[in-house]
């Protein structure tokens, strides 16, 4: 099993190497990495139990004390890591975020979600466009 930064490193590799293919990509000073600007703030998980029971899904912790902010990016790509190794990512402007502390995907099949976050899924363009309001 690895350990909770090794996910995270991934999943900041993963996205900076699909990006390196359209512009440099930085280290972030407010965020995990920057690219064509904009401060993104990476977060990956893998499906596990996320309340009492063994309903399995992906959560996201955005704020921890001394340790992430998403307030401070601009962006915020959330990547659920399948068992198959597939990687669904919700790519989400922060300020859509608000101040909530986590996110979750509650199902293991990030591609049947029909929640309040289903529409962020691979929308790559709001990179291009990150004050974009409604996906």
């Amino acid at each position: 099993m690895a350990a909770h930064t090794d996910l995270g490193n991934f999943g900041e590799q993963w996205i900076a190497a699909i990006l390196g293919d359209i512009a440099p990509v930085e280290p972030g000073a407010r965020a995990d990495l920057r690219f064509l600007g904009l401060e993104l703030e990476i977060k990956t998980a893998r499906p596990r139990p996320y309340r009492s029971g063994n309903d399995l899904g992906y959560q996201f912790c955005l704020t921890r004390d001394g340790h992430t902010d998403h307030t401070k990016a601009d962006i915020v790509i959330l990547l659920c890591l399948t068992p198959d190794l597939t990687i669904y990512p919700y790519i989400i402007p922060a300020g859509q975020i608000g101040d909530r502390r986590k996110i979750v995907i509650p199902t293991p099949d990030p591609e049947t979600y029909t929640g309040q976050w289903s529409p962020w899924l691979a929308k790559w363009e709001i990179l291009a466009n990150p004050n974009q309001k409604g996906a």
